[in-house]
């Protein structure tokens, strides 16, 4: 057994020689820290796993999206899972600002002076749902259109099978008439069928590299997750994109436009192929939800993760996936029995950045 060791700090301490002083001062979580660290810089330095981050919303409202957009700008992870809150605090955050607040507020006044409340995070009313309207609308708009040119309606023709298309019906009936005088054929005298190749369906990752690619002019482009997504291209999935604002904006585009499609079946078709086989997976869960579980349920599929840090400050009492260990999800197969994995209990917004600051 090792001896316990005090810590021996001083003020110009950098982060990685405190978090290697953690491995050995007992601590209770510090250990725990020091552990998930290890296990991180084995994972980057290990060039032939494929890395993968999760998170939840509620931290994009705070200042840890900064650590966020920092790791997608330097390529760190190849995939991201998160939820549609993501979206809409990097988007509002674009055009307004969010304030300091305490826990302790007053609810009822908040709501009668048409603030919102995140945590210690206030929101003004109009910095959310209205700021994300004007900047999104107008992207999936444009999105729509670029997409509309790519569809095409076609006929295989009746008589020789050849393959006729056009952008309208009406052109394409026109093309198959002038088509049939060549067989000296009329169009009353044959069945035939009008498909679609409709292009006007995108999963989550494809529209969120869309919206960033749109964001290039916009001033404050680097500070967004979004951007960093698109330039790099690091496919970032939500799997529950209709719960949220960005979900609404689509629902309410599609009421005007009902063959414009978001689908999630789309990206688990990416998901599958990056999953299945023998892949080496490793990934940093932050938090709990549907986007640690999604990663987790694909890891599955490829015999489980390899290397696995989980952040979290849900406990495991109540059984809920939130608050689950990693030791559980050995059970499932979902991280492997010799994977290098640990659990570590506390708040993301103090813990991650001392976690990451070694490798920015």
């Amino acid at each position: 057994m090792e001896p316990v060791k005090d810590l021996n700090i001083h003020n110009d301490i950098r982060v990685k020689e405190l978090l290697k002083q953690f491995k050995n001062i007992g601590g209770f979580q510090a250990q725990e820290l020091y552990r998930a660290y290890e296990i991180l810089e084995e994972m980057f330095n290990d060039k032939e796993i494929i890395r993968v981050l999760s998170f939840p919303a509620d931290i994009v409202a705070t200042g840890t999206r900064g650590i966020l957009r920092d790791l997608v700008k330097n390529k760190m992870f190849d995939l991201i899972i998160t939820t549609c809150g993501t979206l809409d605090h990097d988007l509002a955050r674009l055009e307004r600002s969010y304030h300091l607040g305490y826990f302790e507020a007053d609810d009822i006044y908040l709501k009668n002076e048409g603030v919102m409340r995140l945590g210690n995070v206030f929101i003004p009313e109009d910095n959310y749902g209205p700021a994300i309207e004007n900047v999104l609308q107008p992207i999936l708009k444009d999105i729509y259109t670029k997409l509309k040119e790519k569809s095409y309606y076609y006929i295989i023709c009746p008589v020789c099978g050849e393959k006729i298309f056009d952008r309208e019906k009406e052109g394409l009936i026109v093309k198959l008439e002038n088509h049939l005088k060549t067989h000296s054929k009329d169009l009353s005298e044959l069945n035939f069928k009008i498909d679609e190749e409709n292009k006007k369906i995108i999963g989550t990752y494809e529209l969120i590299w869309e919206i960033g690619r749109r964001l290039e002019s916009h001033p404050k482009k680097e500070e967004s997750i979004i951007y960093w997504s698109y330039k790099n291209k690091i496919p970032m999935i939500v799997p529950g994109i209709t719960d949220g604002a960005v979900g609404t904006q689509i629902l309410m585009f599609k009421t005007e436009h009902p063959d414009f499609e978001v689908s999630v079946w789309s990206d688990e078709l990416f998901l599958s192929k990056l999953f299945f086989g023998e892949r080496r997976i490793g990934s940093l869960m932050l938090g709990g939800g549907i986007s640690k579980h999604h990663v987790i349920w694909w890891a599955q599929f490829s015999g489980g993760l390899e290397y696995a840090v989980y952040i979290t400050s849900a406990v495991e009492l109540d059984g809920s996936l939130s608050g689950a260990k990693t030791r559980e999800a050995i059970s499932w197969g979902k991280i492997k029995k010799e994977a290098k994995h640990v659990t570590v209990w506390g708040d993301i917004t103090i813990i991650l950045p001392i976690l990451i600051a070694p490798f920015l």
